[in-house]
């Protein structure tokens, strides 16, 4: 297959000054936010004689590849003609048409009970925050709440209800309420995760808090480094020369 829509570089987030502001999932993944259940996940393929990467990999893709075919879906780009949809291997394209299928499926039914799509794909920044992020979807209910939903391929987890709480601080309206919306790649029905409006103003704290920590890792991981340079090194023993 050909394509005519070259695919998208990574999305980078400038301040006015040039410089880079983190996103919100960097700043998540960078404090090691879930990272007991990653060790978990690690540990439990390891006694199954698999490395992560045999497992990780062929999901991913998948799930990369759903996630832009419903992103194309959503801001009306023809995915059959973008290089990431036609410069992938067939498998992965029958996975993602299966997670696109019972999206479209979920939203059909969504659209019929009232609910309308307000922004996707949306990029933010705050320079003075100092931090931006790219929100999956904005959504109005059929009360006409704003809802900030985020996406998700792969097994879904807590912080991304604080992951979605960044990004209604971003927007210019605050979201009433959030849905994690789960879209598996092997067929099966949508899911949809409710935070209520209590959740989400608390997971708003929890990223306030996270966020401060993320502005002084960096001079505190300056002072590791130099803590170590300080400490004296036990010598190792110099190898005898087979020469």
């Amino acid at each position: 297959m050909s394509w005519s829509i070259p695919k998208k570089t990574r999305r980078k987030y400038l301040d006015a000054k040039g410089n880079k502001l983190p996103s919100v999932t960097e700043i998540l993944g960078g404090l090691g936010w879930n990272r007991e259940v990653l060790m978990g996940w690690a540990n439990k393929i390891g006694r199954q004689g698999q490395t992560i990467n045999e497992v990780r990999n062929p999901k991913a893709d998948a799930g990369t590849l759903a996630h832009h075919l419903i992103e194309c879906e959503l801001t009306n780009v023809p995915w059959k003609e973008t290089q990431e949809f036609c410069e992938s291997p067939e498998d992965l394209q029958v996975k993602a048409m299966q997670a696109l299928e019972v999206w479209n499926e979920w939203w059909k039914g969504r659209e019929a009970d009232g609910w309308e799509v307000v922004d996707a794909e949306v990029a933010m920044q705050d320079d003075d925050a100092g931090f931006a992020g790219t929100c999956d979807l904005f959504l109005r209910d059929p009360n006409g709440e704003l809802i900030v939903a985020d996406i998700k391929t792969g097994s879904p987890h807590a912080e991304a209800i604080i992951q979605m709480a960044a990004y209604g601080i971003l927007y210019d309206e605050t979201p009433k309420y959030a849905l994690l919306i789960h879209v598996p790649t092997d067929g099966r029905p949508v899911t949809c995760h409710f935070a209520s409006d209590d959740t989400l103003r608390q997971a708003e704290e929890i990223w306030e808090n996270l966020l401060n920590i993320s502005k002084y890792k960096k001079a505190w991981a300056a002072i590791g480094k130099k803590m170590y340079a300080d400490t004296p090194k036990l010598e190792e023993p110099k190898k005898a020369s087979p020469f």
